[in-house]
């Protein structure tokens, strides 16, 4: 169907746009996982994506008229809340490890 293959490729940019922040967050939950923090990764993806992107989702897809474009949009805003607030938390963590911030060395 060429109406099917046109929305499609029109999707295609966003859906790559989508698969950075979306791998990244895998990788980030994954490496918090394996220091033992358990707990914090599935509250970060409860928070990106049960209450922030299902809001987002209808604002953009269906208030603003952009269909499956804003619901993906709406995916690529959630996959960047997880990423960033994964990727926080596990400097965080890694500064708390090291004692935090070195301090200069006096000379």
């Amino acid at each position: 169907d060429p109406a099917l293959v046109a929305a499609v490729a029109a999707l295609m940019p966003i859906a790559a746009l989508v698969l950075a922040p979306d791998g990244g967050q895998v990788v980030a939950a994954a490496a918090l996982r394996g220091r033992g923090d358990n707990w914090f990764p599935t509250a970060s993806h409860v928070f990106a994506y049960v209450i922030v992107m299902p809001p987002l989702a209808f604002l953009l897809g269906e208030m603003q008229g952009r269909g499956v474009a804003g619901l993906m949009e709406a995916i690529f805003i959630a996959s960047c809340i997880s990423v960033g607030v994964l990727v926080a938390r596990f400097a965080w963590l890694t500064r708390r490890a090291q004692g935090g911030f070195a301090q200069p060395r006096e000379t």
